[in-house]
């Protein structure tokens, strides 16, 4: 709040920054505000107009509001109403400044299937890919095979390539993306237009992600998906799908340094996905990245196993098991001040879910084998 000071008239005036100020009170600057949610009708302020100047002070005895420019160092009347309700106005800025958002998925989108890296391909342990034809389409499906995560895309795309044939597909397409001109060009969109299931193969998700982010491919994947093409990914494939993603980290500890993020492709948001979980001991890396993000939800799956999401709920699939952790009942989570430490968690929620076990996204719970999540 400025200071005040009286004059001989007893007349309360704002003290401003110079006197030049002072003689033209009235000068208010628009306030740039941003943008609301469709049909919210934010508060305009008065335009600049030749008609007749406000007086000062005005003719009341409520207690006047000064609010400070952004552009000059002085101190203006400010108008009292509406009220702008903030929370609303929040709704409008962009999601990074907003708190993501539980997990929802509408009815229309595509199934995704998430795997833990390491499944098996001969019979009669296939039944994580066999499950991802069958959900493309089967004798009708057109599969695209993305192997850009590679060191060595030529013989991940024909591995792929033969054992979704030997499954039953009725095309498979390898697609070859090795740069981001690769990715906007209009024959890579095609591919991605006329398939039926896109499937990314294991390697580093960190060139998934600057190689296809933003790009065409990027924009007509999230589309096909959001009309109900199946979409699969394995070990890197499968942690590109989280909006913020696990790329790195093998310390012992649950701490700051344990785990390294980024930003990945956001197919199943509200989620953070590490891989080969059991098989390589992440279970501290998928804690410290919970207790550092605690409104995602940690799934930690392991080899030969994946996660078929569809709505808003995912099934186990393969031979073991996932591992969900949840931060949302935890009591207490002490980060240290100095930004480099161990992590202190308390009530911190977790779950093991076997093969046939389900969970629900939206409702955060475990959900027994053939249980309707609707219903419970």
């Amino acid at each position: 709040m400025p200071q005040r000071r009286r004059d001989s008239g007893d007349t309360a005036k704002p003290l401003y920054a110079s006197e030049a100020a002072e003689r033209h009170p009235t000068t208010v600057h628009p306030i740039a505000l941003p943008a609301g949610p469709a049909g919210y009708e934010r508060h305009q302020p008065a335009p600049h107009t030749a008609g007749p100047r406000a007086t000062y002070p005005p003719p009341s005895n409520a207690p006047m509001a000064y609010q400070t420019s952004p552009h000059a160092g002085i101190a203006r009347p400010a108008v009292r109403s509406p009220v702008i309700n903030m929370a609303e106005q929040l709704i409008g800025r962009p999601a990074q400044l907003r708190p993501p958002a539980r997990p929802t998925r509408e009815e229309t989108t595509g199934p995704l299937l998430v795997i833990g890296g390491a499944e098996q391909m001969s019979p009669p342990s296939d039944t994580i890919l066999a499950r991802f034809v069958e959900i493309a389409g089967g004798p009708a499906a057109n599969i695209a095979v993305i192997a850009t995560a590679s060191n060595d895309p030529d013989c991940r795309e024909l591995e792929y390539q033969r054992v979704f044939t030997r499954l039953g597909a009725g095309h498979v397409t390898p697609l070859r993306i090795t740069d981001r001109d690769h990715a906007s060009s209009p024959e890579a969109a095609a591919t991605i237009l006329g398939a039926s299931g896109v499937f990314f193969t294991g390697g580093d998700q960190v060139r998934i992600t600057t190689v296809l982010g933003g790009s065409k491919v990027d924009s007509v994947l999230h589309g096909r998906v959001a009309e109900g093409m199946a979409l699969a990914g394995t070990s890197a494939g499968a942690a590109m799908m989280s909006g913020t993603m696990i790329i790195g980290g093998d310390d012992a500890t649950v701490s700051t340094s344990s785990v390294r993020m980024a930003p990945g492709l956001e197919f199943l948001p509200g989620v953070l996905i590490d891989m080969h979980f059991a098989a390589r001991g992440r279970l501290n890396r998928l804690l410290s990245a919970v207790a550092m993000y605690p409104h995602e939800l940690g799934l930690g799956i392991d080899e030969d196993t994946a996660i078929l999401v569809t709505r808003d709920r995912f099934e186990v699939l393969g031979t073991g098991s996932v591992t969900v952790i949840d931060a949302g009942p935890a009591t207490r989570i002490g980060t240290p001040e100095s930004g480099d430490g161990p992590i202190a968690v308390h009530g911190m929620q977790l779950h093991v879910l076997p093969a046939g076990h389900q969970f629900h996204l939206t409702g955060r719970r475990p959900l027994l084998p053939g249980t309707d999540p609707e219903g419970t």
